[in-house]
């Protein structure tokens, strides 16, 4: 279909036509010392684009990308290159994909992977908009099994009618039946939904409505199925410059079948009404309703409550601020219970490099009757929370962070109780334009009891002496193994050590070299190098 398009609009003269991309390749080595687990990984990419526009806002495109990956010292490798053909217009567009993969395990046993995928759309302005897919993957392993086929279809519609909306959709995915006891397995799923905007200038409410239904089905015998119904409204109205109200409400059905039908409802609302004395002093009281979980199970809570705050400056380079609040919970054969909270916060400028901020914060509880539970399961009557930092810049190229940060959980403010405590020391120096130097300093205890803490010291060196190339040198320690993300696959480790170089030869051409070192001078070190070369084309 796609073909016969593109055959079709020949005859339209062309206005651009670009053909870009790039080839990179890469190389890395892995060596863990002490065992056999060495490899030695070739990468290598190429892509080329190709883009044409034609009259009217027209555009045909396509884009080749061939992968490979394979292993010096092992059978294994990965080859996928993909083909993409894409066809855009301000009302509609289409694209299709084809990947074929295929797979060399460590026992060079060799695996195939085929992948079709087409999709389209159609928007335009005063017409509903459509959007499907269609995907279909073939997997044909190079062991004595099955071949097995899957497909997945997508179909949604939108469409908008001044302040109302409807959509709907449906989407399933199949996955076909072997001759070796693969059995057949489809979900289907429908869905639907409406939502409205209303109001005026001072006053305004949006109301969605959406449901779906999901059904499995395993050799054409439906086995369970899951229907989903959700209601929002929110709305606000200004009824004076003063007086603002707002309502935000959520409802959830589900219902769940299995042979055992299961039906769970979850709320979510509040109304507040919110008065504004001066700039710094407001006032707001409401209500509201929400699903909770409580020792003895799910419950629905209702809730009223009183808050107020104050916040400003209090002098010149110095801003303040606190805040109340007092609620009342209850659920049904149950006394309402009073949570009270308070909170402060400030920050001042002592002079031009020095300044302190921080924030608390106090909530006590109720605990008679069927009170709440908090993460660890237990009852906790006062939780309070606070945290602090001091930022110094003694000289313009060196600025100094230090930051706390502590929680308690438990029965009274100053018994027995689960806390957690952070702190974190940041260091940030550039003696020059080409010179960074940055280092740090972490501590966390979990919360819990008896817990330890894990300490982190970091430092990071970057020299950048010219826009061509760039050197970085990075350190740190921890009290517990632990991964680095810019270590690529090397094991959990408690000290790291790596360097990095960028090189730009010309403007097209780019070279990276890192190395790591894990736990060096350890039975458990490792080392990986990578080097990578980057050519572009057709910028």
């Amino acid at each position: 279909m796609l073909s016969a398009a593109a055959l079709a609009l020949a005859p339209v003269p062309a206005r651009a036509q670009a053909v870009r991309g790039y080839t990179q390749v890469q190389y890395q080595g892995l060596d863990l010392v002490g065992t056999a687990f060495d490899r030695d990984i070739l990468y290598s990419l190429v892509q080329v684009d190709v883009t044409k526009r034609f009259e009217e806002s027209l555009d045909l495109s396509a884009q080749l990308l061939f992968r490979d990956v394979s292993f010096a010292n092992g059978p294994e490798s990965q080859h996928t290159p993909r083909g993409t053909i894409r066809l855009t217009h301000r009302w509609f567009g289409a694209s299709a994909t084809y990947r074929p993969t295929r797979v060399t395990d460590g026992f060079g046993i060799t695996s195939h992977q085929n992948e079709t995928q087409l999709s389209a759309y159609f928007a335009r302005e005063g017409w509903p908009s459509v959007q499907g897919t269609w995907m279909e993957r073939t997997n044909e392993s190079g062991y004595a099994t099955a071949d097995v086929t899957g497909r997945t279809r997508s179909l949604t519609a939108t469409h908008q009618l001044g302040r109302f909306e409807a959509r709907g959709g449906y989407f399933d995915q199949s996955r076909a039946g072997t001759e070796d006891r693969v059995r057949a397995d489809d979900r289907r799923t429908w869905t639907g939904g409406a939502s409205a905007r209303l109001g005026s200038m001072r006053a305004g409410l949006t109301t969605t409505y959406d449901v779906s239904d999901t059904r499995h089905f395993v050799s054409g015998v439906e086995t369970d199925q899951d229907a989903f119904h959700v209601f929002t409204a929110n709305g606000s109205a200004q009824h004076t410059r003063k007086l603002l109200s707002t309502l935000n409400y959520s409802f959830r059905r589900t219902i769940q079948s299995d042979g055992v039908s299961q039906t769970l409802d979850d709320h979510e609302g509040t109304f507040l009404e919110r008065y504004t004395l001066t700039r710094a002093i407001g006032f707001s009281g409401g209500g509201g309703v929400r699903s909770v979980r409580t020792l003895e199970g799910r419950d629905v809570q209702w809730y009223s409550l009183v808050l107020g705050s104050i916040e400003g400056p209090i002098r010149p380079g110095w801003r303040g601020g606190a805040g109340f609040s007092r609620s009342w919970n209850w659920v049904e054969n149950d006394h309402a219970r009073a949570v009270n909270a308070y909170q402060a916060n400030t920050r001042m400028r002592l002079n031009s490099g020095l300044e302190v901020s921080g924030t608390g914060q106090i909530s006590t509880t109720d605990q008679t009757g069927r009170a709440l539970v908090d993460t660890l399961g237990e009852r906790s009557a006062v939780v309070s929370q606070a945290d602090g930092a001091i930022m110094a810049t003694p000289l313009r190229p060196l600025q100094i962070v230090y930051r706390i940060r502590g929680y308690r959980s438990g029965a009274s403010l100053f018994g027995d109780a689960s806390t957690s405590t952070s702190s974190m020391w940041d260091l940030r120096w550039n003696p020059s334009r080409t010179l960074q130097l940055t280092g740090g300093l972490s501590k966390t205890r979990g919360l819990g009891r008896n817990m330890p803490t894990l300490r982190v010291r970091q430092a990071v060196l970057q020299w950048t002496p010219s826009k061509r190339w760039e050197l970085t040198g990075s350190w740190w320690r921890s009290d517990e193994s632990r991964g680095d993300p810019n270590a690529g696959n090397l094991p959990p480790a408690r000290e790291n050590w790596s360097a990095r170089w960028l090189w730009g030869l010309t403007r097209d051409l780019k070279s990276t070299i890192v190395y790591t070192v894990a736990d060096p001078g350890q039975q458990t070190r490792s080392r990986r190098l990578e080097a990578t070369l980057t050519l572009g084309f057709g910028r």
